[in-house]
């Protein structure tokens, strides 16, 4: 189908429902929907506002959400996702509200701004209220998903475990495997190993079981990552070949190929492989573009300067942490900030005896950066690292 064949501005009942209905029949058309972006949007933007049309434009809406928001031109629809929203309100649809502040959320976590996302997550809450458990579900989901990109000073271990009751009551398979997922991440953040492992394989069980391959994507790369943090290079490095071999069947989102890239990198880091490493950082942010998906590509920069390091790229190292630094900043993850500090230390102390005293007053800073942070093991592991590097270059502070 071409692009004429999708009205741009439709006009008429019975053009804005055949639009509509073009657009549902390539729901899963991920090439289709981006080449055709711009009529799509003309089409929503169109429909959301009939009411006679609303309920069914509110529901392609969120049918290709998935895609769109993946794309690099993901803005314009937050117009029409607050668009609906305002309608949604007007109607007094508590469902509605629900399903769009989800979808809103989604956005404002994509971007990097899960403050904002945190707050229209609790508002959905309490949109869902017990009226609809999948929708509560999906609210806890993406709150897990905040807490990841920028962990809270306290954290709440009932919200995981509200969660998981309200998984085991769902007959949505595909929700389960997504919070059993977001919990393994959050876990495996914490070094919390054993918790995460249980998470991730009930994730890949399901994905196996539904034959979902973008499921089964996620849940090895989560393997791969939990793999690698133990320890087991070549067990990782295994479960990323599946990965790879997996990808091609998905729907191809670059989020996960970004992830596979990298932890391909760190794995070819651990097995002493700085050259290879550095192609694989390198192509997983040539597939990335402007602050979406920011954690990963703070990830992917940490790699970068590291993999440089064990190079000798000194400055490079240097200019890669510092993007990274920005990164979780703009995050407001504190954690991540202070281990950027320590990388940058590091980085200095590497670099010649000259710069020893800078890496010492770095050490320092990312000791007090670390302090802010809440306690767990992982917090504890670096301060541990911290304090080994400033012992060693034994340089009064300042």
């Amino acid at each position: 189908m071409t692009p004429g064949d999708l009205p741009e501005n439709p006009g008429g009942d019975g053009n804005m429902m055949y639009s509509l209905q073009i657009i549902n029949d390539h729901v899963y058309d991920r090439s289709w929907l981006l080449n055709n972006a711009d009529r799509i949007n003309s089409v929503i933007r169109a429909t959301v506002n009939r009411g006679l049309y609303y309920h069914y434009a509110v529901d392609t809406l969120m049918n290709i959400l998935p895609v769109m928001l993946t794309s690099s031109e993901f803005q314009p629809w937050r117009h029409r996702l607050i668009e609906a929203l305002v309608f949604a309100q007007d109607l007094g649809d508590k469902d509605l509200l629900a399903r769009l502040s989800i979808a809103l959320a989604r956005y404002h976590n994509l971007i990097g701004e899960p403050t904002s996302a945190h707050a229209l997550l609790l508002r959905a809450q309490g949109y869902a209220d017990q009226r609809n458990e999948d929708y509560l579900l999906e609210s806890y989901a993406g709150l897990i998903e905040t807490y990841i990109l920028a962990p809270h000073p306290r954290f709440d271990a009932a919200q995981f475990g509200e969660a998981l009751e309200i998984a085991a009551r769902s007959e949505r398979e595909d929700l389960k495997a997504m919070i059993h997922q977001m919990i393994a991440v959050a876990h495996i953040h914490r070094q919390e190993m054993d918790l995460a492992r249980n998470h991730v394989t009930l994730s890949a069980e399901i994905a196996v079981r539904l034959q979902e391959q973008n499921l089964l994507l996620r849940s090895l790369l989560i393997q791969a990552t939990l793999l690698r943090q133990l320890g087991d290079w070549q067990a990782s490095a295994e479960v990323l070949r599946r990965a790879r071999e997996t990808y091609p069947k998905t729907n191809h989102l670059p989020k996960n190929y970004v992830l596979l890239c990298y932890e391909e990198g760190c794995v070819q880091l651990e097995l002493d492989q700085p050259a290879e490493a550095l192609d694989r950082f390198r192509e997983a942010v040539l597939h990335i573009g402007g602050r979406e998906n920011a954690y990963d590509t703070g990830l992917c920069y940490v790699g970068l300067a590291l993999a440089c390091l064990k190079l000798r790229l000194m400055d490079e190292a240097a200019e890669a942490i510092e993007e990274a630094h920005s990164i979780w900043e703009y995050l407001g993850n504190a954690y991540m900030m202070a281990h950027a500090t320590y990388t940058r230390a590091f980085i200095e102390m590497e670099r010649s005896v000259e710069t020893h005293r800078f890496a010492s007053q770095l050490f320092r800073r990312a000791l007090e950066a670390a302090a802010k942070v809440e306690r767990h093991a992982a917090r504890e592991q670096l301060e541990r690292l911290i304090l080994e590097k400033i012992a060693l270059l034994d340089y009064p502070p300042d």
